[in-house]
């Protein structure tokens, strides 16, 4: 069996991808974002993939953007036996979108400092400081830039929705984390238990493992802020846009936030050195074995 496994950043696809390529089996292929950013849209690259003989499954991110090929990435999925999207509510995916952006190459050590500063400012006095100030002048430059970013993800992707439910199956990541596999499971034809082994390179990605953290990190004015961006994207792939019930907290927990934030930093700091051990590791290992 070939399977597609497709989503935004920061949406559940790593763990899918690790669950279903367990239930099919360890000679199953897996081809782990196969052409980077743009690789969903790759016409050729799924083309050679699904030729080759045997079971296999691929992951691919989708990064909306206005020059998005939807015609590819449905034609793409067309070509697998079964296709997925999983969907995450927003709110959560910008909540990890941001603290996970602290990994990459591209953020300074001073714009890292600021955001872990106001981040530690909010865990200590969650009503305090709105969610979209860790945000606004960190990630990105300004509120407007944020609201313009995240108007843009959801427009497109809610133009999109009709094409991705035609083509694919979507589950909803937070019947993922609670084990709600029944459906999938079917559609897949294969038995979805228990938790996916994913390998140290990729577990960093993991926050939380859990949803509904925006009920959390929100305050009043980012309920104002981020419904009228959301709440069509919501109603549209299936969630209560009408519930933007708070959870009032005196207090947040670093781990999820300034801990994580951290953790990422150090990791990224000291890849380059893991990546030279791997490799003189698997010389050594070549050499012995001539």
């Amino acid at each position: 069996m070939r399977v597609l496994v497709l989503g935004l950043a920061k949406s559940g696809t790593t763990a899918l991808a690790y669950k279903i390529h367990e239930a099919l089996g360890r000679d199953a292929a897996l081809h782990f974002e196969p052409g980077k950013t743009t690789g969903a849209e790759d016409t050729a690259l799924h083309a050679r993939l699904t030729a080759a003989p045997g079971s296999m499954i691929t992951k691919n991110l989708v990064f909306p953007t206005d020059e998005t090929r939807w015609h590819d990435v449905f034609a793409n999925a067309d070509r697998y036996d079964r296709a997925i999207w999983i969907v995450r509510d927003p709110r959560d995916i910008i909540i990890s979108n941001f603290f996970y952006h602290w990994y990459g190459h591209h953020s300074t050590r001073e714009k890292f400092e600021e955001a872990l500063a106001r981040t530690r400012r909010k865990e200590s006095d969650p009503t305090g400081t709105p969610f979209v100030d860790l945000v606004a002048g960190t990630m990105t430059d300004s509120r407007e830039q944020l609201a313009a970013w995240q108007s843009n993800w959801y427009g497109i992707l809610g133009r999109a929705a009709a094409g991705i439910r035609s083509h694919l199956h979507v589950l909803r990541y937070e019947d993922f984390v609670d084990g709600r596999l029944d459906a999938v499971s079917a559609y897949l034809g294969l038995e979805l238990a228990g938790d996916a082994t994913v390998p140290d390179e990729h577990r960093r990605v993991a926050r939380t493992r859990g949803y509904d953290n925006w009920r959390r990190w929100f305050t009043a004015e980012d309920v104002d802020f981020f419904r009228p961006i959301v709440s069509d994207f919501l109603r549209t792939m299936g969630y209560d846009a009408d519930d933007w019930t708070l959870v009032p907290m005196s207090s947040l927990p670093a781990d999820e936030g300034s801990g994580y934030m951290k953790k990422l930093r150090e990791n990224r700091a000291s890849a380059p050195a893991r990546s030279l051990l791997r490799r003189a590791a698997a010389r050594l290992a070549s050499l012995a074995g001539r």
